[in-house]
């Protein structure tokens, strides 16, 4: 009997983890004990930890150690920066600290007497687990009495695990706060009551029915921040053209639309992508494409991008099951070396236009998905395609939300629901506006988006990038 394929399991434990992510839950100890037995399974290690740096950064206290052999759950255990200073170094320099050899690693052999031996730790997996771009602490998953090498499916179900448990960290301390607040109201609104007990009630209903929607759009706002953490960084575009636009306008707070660069050997890498859905399940998707990108270029040193979205397209085959068939994602992903100015891109069932010596270029593009189904004619891999760039060159990149999108010139033209923006349309606004600077054909593109739209709902995720060599 063939074996069973190890991303669907973690996949599936990762979506068991996320459903700990409950709001009436407070008690800390409950979830890192849930969150822990999931891990050291799917994992199959033994130990799990998280930790908390101190105001100072230079301790870190645990909030939960659990010990699958023992089955022992424990906490308040203490690391001194002092004792450790390699390893608390290791930890400040955003590094996942991957030690297949606990006892011989430069970062985490000084643990050796202290942590390590009591523990019979032979190999961890350490996550920094981060709030807003910030680091906490992190979250440390340890095999004992034999060495282990954390395959990088293990390593990114991990990292997303990290991202659940930040995430759930974050909502309790804030409802701590918010619990304390609401205990100071409680006591004010019982002398009201013995007042005016009608009204009273009245107004504990209405501050209840509030808090929960203010929770409710925290969450869904806090998740909005990581998303734009993980998918947008403007630094690294800034370093190879001054001169570009991002319209990014997400049908709901987040979005299944993204913008993913890397700066690799001094050569951009930079990818505009549409996945699947839109809300929270786009960006849950997001998310999963955005992993095996930096996967397949900063750990398997892919710099090709038709070689990038092959790796990213049968990582996704192999993680989704069958009722996620159609899940993956369109884009466009280029590689531009500045210094011989040429670009070599790959298409994705997505749109790019290219605009020299004021005559336009549609891109080409394979029509295939990254991720499950069939392409047209049975395509098996991507396209690459080449050109060269020049001083005064545009490029655009954009998804199908702005010219799917419904609307018309006027309001009478919008009554019945309108008609859609059209790609020609946009080609030729692009091109009429293409010499203006960045600034100011985002502000066309943004202008009339709205005046098309009116009164309409947005119907997709929106996203045009731009850019002037």
């Amino acid at each position: 009997m063939a074996p069973i394929k190890v991303e669907v399991d973690l996949l599936k434990e990762l979506d068991n983890v996320s459903k700990i992510h409950i709001l009436e839950r407070s008690d800390i100890d409950l979830i890192m004990t849930d969150i822990s037995k999931k891990v050291v399974l799917a994992l199959k290690i033994e130990r799990l930890s998280a930790w908390l740096f101190n105001s100072e950064k230079t301790a870190m206290i645990s909030i939960g150690e659990y010990d699958k052999r023992s089955k022992k759950f424990s906490k308040d255990s203490v690391l001194q920066k002092k004792d450790f200073p390699s390893y608390f170094k290791g930890l400040s320099e955003n590094k996942i600290i991957h030690a297949d050899n606990i006892h011989t690693n430069p970062l985490t052999k000084e643990l050796n007497e202290l942590y390590s031996k009591p523990n019979d730790v032979y190999s961890l997996l350490d996550i920094p687990l981060r709030i807003g771009g910030d680091l906490m602490g992190v979250m440390c998953c340890e095999k004992t009495g034999s060495y282990k090498t954390f395959s990088q499916d293990e390593i990114s179900f991990a990292f997303s695990v990290s991202f659940v448990l930040a995430s759930n960290l974050e909502s309790r301390y804030r409802r701590a706060a918010q619990n304390e607040l609401e205990k100071m109201v409680s006591e004010k609104n019982n002398l009201i009551q013995e007042i005016k007990k009608q009204k009273s009630r009245i107004i504990e209903q209405k501050n209840e029915v509030d808090l929960k929607n203010k929770e409710l759009k925290d969450s869904v706002y806090y998740a909005k921040k990581i998303q734009s953490t993980i998918l947008s960084n403007h630094d690294i575009i800034d370093k190879f053209s001054s001169e570009h636009f991002l319209l990014f306008k997400p049908k709901d707070i987040i979005s299944g639309d993204f913008c993913f660069s890397v700066n690799k050997n001094g050569k951009l890498i930079l990818a505009i992508c549409d996945s699947t859905g839109h809300g929270v399940p786009g960006a849950f998707i997001s998310i999963l494409n955005t992993t095996y990108l930096f996967q397949a270029i900063n750990e398997k040193n892919i710099e090709q991008p038709n070689l990038i979205f092959d790796f990213v397209k049968t990582k996704l085959q192999k993680t989704l099951s069958k009722e996620f068939s159609s899940h993956g994602m369109d884009g466009l992903i280029l590689n531009y070396d500045v210094s011989k100015k040429k670009i070599e891109y790959t298409s994705a069932n997505s749109y790019g236009l290219f605009i020299s010596d004021n005559k336009a270029h549609t891109l080409n593009k394979d029509k295939m998905h990254v991720g499950m189904g069939e392409s047209e004619g049975k395509q098996s891999k991507f396209s690459l395609h080449k050109f060269k760039v020049k001083a005064g060159d545009v490029l655009y990149i954009y998804t199908d939300g702005y010219f799917d999108q419904f609307g018309g010139n006027d309001s009478e033209k919008r009554k019945n629901g309108g008609k859609k923006f059209k790609r020609k349309n946009l080609n030729d606004l692009l091109t009429k506006i293409h010499k203006k600077s960045m600034k100011e054909q985002y502000e066309i593109l943004n202008s009339t988006l709205k005046e098309w739209i009116g009164k309409l709902d947005q119907t997709d995720d929106i996203t045009v990038f731009g850019v002037k060599f």
